[in-house]
């Protein structure tokens, strides 16, 4: 009996170890695409043969998925480059446990600090070129987040956000189908993808555009929400420009739907997947004080009865749609909507000049009535151009 014990206590001892209880830390100090060496010592270490710990984010991820909790990446890669470059060769593993990958933890990074434009500085870059048709990451865990990174040059989508576990996804920061300096052309597919995925933040919540991703020059849509149970996903203060189809697209069920979503003003936001298809702003006007020096931007929103919405307004980059691309966001404002779905809103920003266009989104915050959820963010408006007013 007692050898019985000792040999059922052991093997419960490489259970545990093979997949630790606790929430772990994740270093990767190596820009090699070399996977896990042994996912039984719970050590990122891509090579057990050298001393110290080898930790490459391929071999990060695999040790995530086999650790419970929320675990962390961070970063701590000494070479000679000044931006760190991950090549992957093939599809790295889906985050299918809690994890957030935290680029600003890299040495030199730091998220960005300005109320218009944008200073942050990203120091890790993830780039698809040799990566084959894969997408940069695929994320099927709860609570993930992704901050701090250049993802670009992916044949797939830069993230991927999929299926019904992927909720509460945090994709914050980040410069998606551009380079590390924000401007140069590096696209991937889609930028953000969120497929039959729920809750999930493309941005920043509480209105602050420190948390907002640029998202541009990616080959179709800027954010693509689609399939069934893609409902109350935020896409809230981001910089989304230059891409080859719509800046947010509330898809018709499948990847290939690029065309503008239109209002419904029958049964507004009725369909149970996309965001609730919910309606974007109407804006009437957009003019600039040349005595002030501010421009006001004004609009109306029919969606659903008795709920709260955040209308954001931006400036928006040219679209052959004629809607959006949101390049700038300037201000935002809340509206309530009255029995029949309808209220009006204001935005005023020194921000937009005259002989530029605008635009705006509405984000669901109640979610209380039936066909909606907190968090439905719609696509972006028709836009309009500011005139001065003497």
């Amino acid at each position: 009996m007692w050898l019985l014990a000792l040999l059922i206590a052991t093997s419960m001892g490489v259970l545990l170890a093979a997949n630790p209880a606790h929430a772990a830390t994740f270093v990767v100090n190596r820009t090699a695409d070399t996977p896990d060496a042994n996912l039984a010592n719970a050590a990122c270490d891509a090579n057990a043969s050298q001393a110290g710990n080898q930790c490459t984010l391929r071999a990060a991820i695999q040790e995530s998925n086999d650790t419970n909790g929320v675990d962390q990446i961070r970063f701590n890669i000494v070479s000679a480059a000044s931006v760190k470059t991950i090549s992957p060769a093939s599809a790295l593993p889906t985050i299918t446990e809690a994890l957030t990958i935290n680029g600003y933890s890299q040495t030199g990074a730091s998220a960005n600090t300005l109320a218009e434009g944008n200073d942050a500085v990203l120091k890790i870059q993830l780039n698809g070129t040799n990566a084959g048709s894969a997408n940069g990451l695929v994320i099927q865990a709860s609570d993930s987040t992704v901050k701090g990174l250049v993802i670009n040059r992916f044949e797939g989508n830069g993230v991927l956000i999929s299926g019904s576990g992927a909720t509460g996804t945090k994709v914050q920061g980040n410069f998606i189908g551009t380079g590390a300096n924000g401007t140069t052309a590096l696209g991937n597919d889609d930028g953000v993808a969120i497929s039959s995925a729920s809750d999930s933040t493309i941005g920043s919540a509480i209105g602050s555009t420190a948390g907002g991703n640029r998202i541009a020059n990616n080959d179709q849509d800027g954010v693509l929400v689609f399939g069934g149970a893609a409902v109350g996903n935020r896409v809230l203060s981001n910089s989304i420009f230059s891409n080859g189809e719509t800046g947010i697209d509330l898809g018709g069920g499948t990847e290939d739907s690029f065309e503008v979503t239109a209002n419904d003003t029958d049964d507004p936001d009725a369909p149970t997947s996309n965001n609730h298809r919910q309606n974007f702003p109407v804006i009437t006007s957009a003019t600039r004080s040349a005595t002030t020096n501010f421009t006001t931007i004004t609009g109306t929103l029919n969606s659903n009865p008795n709920q709260t919405y955040t209308v954001q307004c931006f400036v928006a980059a040219p679209d052959p749609s004629g809607h959006g691309e949101g390049q700038i966001p300037v201000a935002q404002t809340t509206v309530q909507t009255d029995a029949g779905g309808d209220d009006s809103f204001t935005c005023v920003s020194p921000v937009p000049q005259a002989g530029q266009l605008v635009s705006a989104t509405a984000t669901n915050t109640s979610g209380t009535a039936s066909g909606t959820s907190i968090g439905d963010t719609s696509e972006f408006s028709q836009n309009v151009g500011v005139t001065l007013v003497p």
